[in-house]
């Protein structure tokens, strides 16, 4: 896995903060692993539901955030071997 992200592992990843309200709601808080303009996620493990639905939150609030087109990826192991999701705003 550190080989298939190695090229954002060695950058400096920044963090996205977030203040946003929608209507009578508030949104406070901090998307990490923001390199360039790409979210980078990843776990070593298998992919699972809770994942799946960080990465849409993720997607959604950098919409409404960013301006500039954002891809976000979430790198997993499939059976041993890396495997990735991707959005892309």
């Amino acid at each position: 896995m550190r080989s298939g992200l190695a090229g954002y592992l060695n950058q400096d990843s920044q963090v996205l903060e977030i203040n946003l309200t929608l209507d009578q709601t508030e949104l406070i808080g901090n998307i990490p692993h923001l390199f360039g303009n790409s979210i980078v996620l990843w776990r070593t493990g298998s992919l699972r539901d809770k994942d799946v639905i960080k990465l849409w939150i993720y997607y959604i609030v950098s919409i409404f955030i960013r301006k500039k087109k954002t891809h976000l990826f979430f790198y997993y192991l499939n059976n041993e071997a890396l495997a990735k999701l991707s959005l892309i705003k």
